[in-house]
C-alpha cells in the first residue's frame, strides 16, 4: 500500500528551484557589491541549476504537453 506524500515534502521539491534561482541572485548580488568574481560565478552557477530543475520538472510533471 503506498503511503501519501507529505505536504511539506511536497512544497519543498516544487518550491526548491524558486529558492535555487533567488539564492543564486543573491549570491551574485553579494559578489557584485563586494567585487568577487568567484562569488558571482558560483551565484550565477546556482541559479542556472534552479532554472534547469524547473524545466526537468516542467517536463517530468508535463502540465501543458509543452515537450
Amino acid at each position: 500500500m503506498k503511503k501519501p506524500k507529505s505536504i511539506i515534502r511536497s512544497a519543498v521539491w516544487l518550491l526548491m528551484p524558486l529558492l535555487l534561482v533567488l539564492g543564486g541572485a543573491g549570491l551574485a548580488a553579494l559578489g557584485l557589491w563586494q567585487g568577487w568574481l568567484l562569488l558571482m560565478a558560483m551565484g550565477a552557477i546556482v541559479a542556472l541549476g534552479g532554472v534547469l530543475w524547473a524545466a526537468v520538472m516542467l517536463d517530468l510533471a508535463n502540465p501543458f504537453d509543452l515537450f
